[in-house]
């Protein structure tokens, strides 16, 4: 993406206070590189498709998750504090190993290692990002959903909280039972203050 469209996005995925104070990182060739510095702790970023689930289903047919190399796809993530400490290093070492040749499928068992070598943290208390952004594109499956929060946290399971599973009106945990498991919370409300049913695409939403 042209750099200034990508701090835009970057900033748009929280409220305006937030995502205006906040630093801003932009994905080059190389990795993630700082393009605005912040004041208020918080840091925003657009995701690629490997910044969600990267293998999906049950272990004896984990498979690639569709969208994960999607071109089309721009997750735009502020996170606060605590998850610029905790979180924002494993999404650095997510798009390290990815930008390096590192297959797919082999991505989340390098970060298990350093999540044991104590190089990686799990999710701090209190770890959460907005993704309110009326420019999200979710890939094809979902394309710009609701806006919503994201609650990290280590280990957690749909069951543990009642929930059978992906939902689009109630909280569900993506990438459950991992060290980076994140309960979803959808929401009405983006953060230029216009509502999902008046932007979000239809294509799965009721």
């Amino acid at each position: 993406m042209p750099e200034a469209e990508e701090i835009a996005m970057a900033r748009s995925s929280a409220p305006g206070e937030i995502g205006a104070a906040a630093s801003v990182w932009v994905l080059t060739r190389s990795g993630y590189r700082e393009a605005a510095k912040g004041s208020n702790g918080w840091l925003c970023f657009v995701g690629r498709g490997w910044s969600g689930p990267i293998v999906i289903g049950p272990p004896q047919e984990r498979r690639l998750h569709p969208d994960v190399f999607d071109p089309k796809l721009r997750a735009p993530h502020c996170l606060n504090p605590m998850a610029v400490e905790s979180v924002w290093p494993w999404q650095v070492g997510r798009t390290r190993l990815v930008l390096a040749g590192t297959p797919a499928e082999r991505v989340d068992a390098e970060l298990h290692k350093d999540i044991d070598a104590g190089r990686l943290k799990v999710p701090a208390a209190g770890a959460m990002a907005y993704m309110t952004s009326p420019h999200q594109d979710l890939g094809q499956r979902f394309g710009h959903w609701r806006p919503h929060v994201m609650i990290y946290l280590a280990g957690l399971s749909n069951e543990a909280w009642g929930i059978r599973g992906f939902t689009h009106d109630f909280p569900f945990v993506a990438e459950a039972g991992s060290p980076w498991a994140v309960a979803v919370v959808p929401m009405r409300q983006f953060s230029d203050g216009s509502y999902a049913e008046e932007r979000v695409s239809g294509r799965h939403v009721p």
